[in-house]
Formats: structure tokens, sequence, C-alpha cells
């Protein structure tokens, strides 16, 4: 039984003010199964951006499995995905060459819940992981190109590989690199500036994941 403490406020992956044995509505999760996963687009390209979610692995059957992956690998191509170890693996593509980042702790191990966190600025030329709202990784990126969300796909990859099995929670978008300090306030489920795109996955159509900004930013659940 798995105990995260989890002060959070409504809207948010959790109850106020719980302890964490399962999560509380299993309607706010998106159980990935292996066969689906939702697909997106329209956002476009972010020189600045931060990926949060809360994930609980079933089992990484894959070298990788995807949590977050742009289409294809081109130049603008950004992947957020474990890999069989349980860390998490950040990388972005630039015009000649590609990046990873590796997290030292192992989130997709645990099989309980982990909120992880990816950041990157093509200003400073940096990238980041955390997991569960503290810093891991930080690693450079020498001719970064903003990240390229024109299509992607949560949970598995539009190749068809790398299909995640578990449950994804809480999954948020930033068009900005959070602070540290914001980070650890996401874990505590505080309100932050308004992301660009937000899925918590509410009960409305087996086939549409809604994006709860009203941005429009909706996602389509395909095979």
């Amino acid at each position: 039984m798995e105990k995260i403490e989890a002060h959070t406020t409504a809207g948010l992956p959790f109850a106020a003010s719980a302890t964490l044995v399962s999560p509380p509505d299993p309607r706010k999760s998106f159980h990935f199964d292996g066969r689906t996963m939702p697909a997106g687009g329209g956002i476009g390209k972010l020189g600045k951006l931060t990926l949060s979610m809360w994930t609980k692995v079933d089992n990484l059957r894959e070298q990788w499995t995807a949590l977050l992956d742009t289409a294809g690998w081109d130049p603008g191509g950004f992947h957020c995905q474990y890999l069989q170890d349980g860390s998490l693996q950040a990388s972005f593509r630039t015009q000649d060459s590609a990046f990873d980042g590796h997290s030292s702790a192992m989130p997709g191990r645990s099989g309980d819940w982990r909120m992880v966190t990816v950041t990157y600025d093509t200003d400073a030329g940096l990238a980041a992981i955390y997991v569960n709202g503290v810093k891991d990784t930080e690693f450079e990126i020498s001719g970064g190109l903003p990240a390229d969300l024109s299509n992607f796909t949560l949970g598995g990859w539009t190749a068809g590989a790398r299909r995640f099995h578990g449950r994804i929670a809480a999954v948020r978008l930033y068009d900005r690199v959070l602070s540290p300090a914001e980070v650890r306030d996401l874990l505590a489920g505080k309100a932050i500036v308004q992301p660009i795109a937000a899925w918590d996955f509410e009960p409305s159509s087996e086939k549409v994941v809604r994006d709860s900004t009203g941005h429009g930013h909706d996602l389509m659940v395909v095979q």
C-alpha cells in the first residue's frame, strides 16, 4: 500500500489534506492498457516549457515507455519517457543532434503514484527533470530548438510503439519554465499561473479528453 502525503486543492489530482492510498476518483486518471492512447496537437512550438504529470506504472515492457512523445523524431522533437530501469528520460532533437537527460531516481519502478516534471529553456540552453517536486537532473542543450507540439501523443508513440501500461493523471503543460519553488507548489496542489493545456481526465467521452483550461487543446483517444 502506498502512502503519499498530498495536500492539494479541489480540481487537482487528489483531495485536500489526504494520504493517498489509491486514486480517490478513478475517473480522473487515464488507464493505459497498451491498446489506446490520447493524441493531440495544435499547440505549436515552445521555446520554453514545463511538462508535469502524475504517473503510476504497472510495468515497463519496452526499452522506452512514452509519457509524451512528439510525432516522429525531426528537429524540434521532444520525448518524455521511462526507460526499462525506471528512470525518466527527456530527449530533445536539435537540427544536427539529440540531447538526452536521465533522472537518477527511478520513479517508473515504484508502482506508486509519482509526479514527474520536465522543464526546457532554449534561451538558457538548459533542461531539467524533477521527481516528486525535487530537481533530480539538469543538463545543457546546445543549439536547442523550440519543442514542436504540433502533433503529440500521451502514453505511446505515433509509430505504435512505446506503449505505457498504468495510469496517468493531472497532466499540465506550461509555455514557461516553472521555478523549483513552483514545481514544489504544483506537487502540493497550490494554484500555479494558468497552463496552456491541462488534462484532468474528467469523465466526458471514451473518445475525447477535454482540455480543462478552456484553450481547446482536447485529445482524441486513438489506437
